[in-house]
């Protein structure tokens, strides 16, 4: 069963409704910062971590994800460049 991308629950909490806990997911979107504020803005990386983080739903037949957390954190590559290390987890369910 589960849900299309467009069709899925979303939410960075508990959800109230009966469900079953399919497994926890991650992922993660590397930035060079230089980009942002000029081809991205911030929020277009986190969009991009939780677009995969459904995309895992979706090939796992769930309704959505759930307690979705985002880190954001500033590292240094071995070249001296700053980049923005995103990563995001969340919680797969299914509605009983």
């Amino acid at each position: 069963m589960g849900r299309a991308i467009g069709e899925q629950i979303i939410s960075f909490g508990e959800i109230p409704q009966p469900h079953e806990v399919i497994t926890i997911v991650y992922s993660s979107i590397r930035v060079e910062s230089r980009l942002l504020y000029k081809e991205l803005v911030p929020i277009d990386p986190i969009r991009e971590a939780i677009i995969r983080l459904q995309q895992e739903a979706e090939r796992q037949e769930a309704d959505g994800v759930k307690n979705i957390s985002i880190q954001m954190v500033v590292v240094h590559t071995e070249t001296g460049e700053e980049v923005v290390d995103y990563y995001a987890s969340g919680t797969l369910f299914r509605f009983q």
